[in-house]
């Protein structure tokens, strides 16, 4: 598929390659059809606030710099 067909594709347009399979026959990739998507949800009350997304990211996957650099530092001497 050449380039431009991917660059100037409409608001809310997509390609996509399936795969189509017969019984007892391997999948076999299909050509790229274009499909039409929905726009993005509006922004409802707070449950997309920044500052709230952030501090829930940094609450359930951050580490203490000091914890983080301790196993680095252990790693990095075993070798």
């Amino acid at each position: 598929m050449p380039a431009p067909n991917l660059q100037h594709l409409a608001d809310f347009k997509t390609f996509v390659r399936t795969m189509s399979a017969e019984p007892g026959r391997p999948a076999q990739p299909q050509g790229p059809i274009t499909v039409k998507t929905f726009p993005a949800f509006a922004p409802q009350g707070t449950e997309n606030d920044k500052a709230r997304v952030i501090e829930t990211s940094l609450r359930r996957y951050s580490r203490p710099r000091a914890a983080v650099e301790a196993k680095l530092n252990k790693f990095l001497s075993a070798s």
